[in-house]
C-alpha cells in the first residue's frame, strides 16, 4: 500500500478540521465550546499518517528503530486523552469569560471557592482545574479525580447561553493553518495524479 498517495487526503481531513473550529467562531461571533474528547480526534488526525507510515516500515523490515516512532507517537495520544478530560474553549475573552462563569455558578447557587488555576464547588462536590491563556483566547476546563460530569456539562450548557465576547487570535490562525495545508494538500493531489499518469 502506497500511503505517500493517501498523505494529500489526510492533510485535507485535517485542514477541514482547522478552518471548521475558525469558522465556528467566526460566523457564530461567540466562543467555540468543545468537549475535549473533539480535540483528541483532531490530534489522532495529525498522527495518524506518520503512525501508519511506522507500522508499514516495521511489517516491511521488522527492528527496534523502525518500533520506536510508532511507540513514541502512541503514548503521546495516550497522554493528550489523559489531559483532554474536559471542555476548550476557543476564541474567547479571559476576563468576559471568569465574569459569565462566575455567573453561572451563582445562578446554579453552587457554593464554590476560587483560587488562581482551580473551582472547588462544594455540593455537588466537584473540583476543576483551569488553564486561561487570555492572550491567545483558550480556555481549558479539566475535572479532578472522581467528578460530578453531568455538573461539568451543565455548566458548559449554561455558558453557551451567555453572550461572551469573542477573541479571534486562535480562530485567524486556525484559519491560515487550514487554508494553507488545504492549498498544500490540493497541489499534491494534483501532483501525485499527474504523476500517476505518466
Amino acid at each position: 500500500m502506497d500511503l505517500f498517495k493517501l498523505m494529500p487526503y489526510f492533510l485535507v481531513i485535517i485542514s477541514l478540521f482547522f478552518i471548521v473550529l475558525a469558522l465556528s467562531v467566526f460566523i457564530r461571533k461567540k466562543p467555540l465550546i468543545l468537549n475535549s474528547v473533539w480535540f483528541l480526534v483532531g490530534i489522532c488526525l495529525c498522527f495518524l499518517f506518520p503512525i501508519l507510515s511506522s507500522f508499514e516500515t516495521i511489517l516491511e523490515e521488522p527492528s527496534f528503530i523502525g518500533i520506536l516512532p510508532a511507540l513514541l507517537f502512541v503514548v503521546m495520544i495516550v497522554f493528550s486523552a489523559f489531559m483532554m478530560k474536559g471542555y476548550t474553549i476557543y476564541g474567547v475573552d479571559g476576563s468576559a469569560f471568569q465574569k459569565s462563569f462566575t455567573e453561572c455558578l451563582t445562578d446554579n447557587n453552587y457554593e464554590f471557592e476560587q483560587s488562581l488555576s482551580t473551582i472547588k464547588i462544594k455540593n455537588p462536590e466537584l473540583e476543576l482545574s483551569i488553564a486561561l491563556q487570555s492572550w491567545t483566547g483558550t480556555v481549558q476546563l479539566r475535572w479532578k479525580g472522581k467528578a460530578n460530569r453531568e455538573v461539568l456539562k451543565k455548566l458548559m450548557s449554561d455558558l453557551k447561553k451567555k453572550d461572551i465576547k469573542a477573541n479571534y487570535i486562535v480562530p485567524i490562525l486556525y484559519a491560515i493553518i487550514g487554508v494553507g495545508m488545504l492549498i498544500f494538500s490540493i497541489v499534491m493531489i494534483i501532483n501525485v495524479s499527474q504523476y500517476a499518469l505518466n
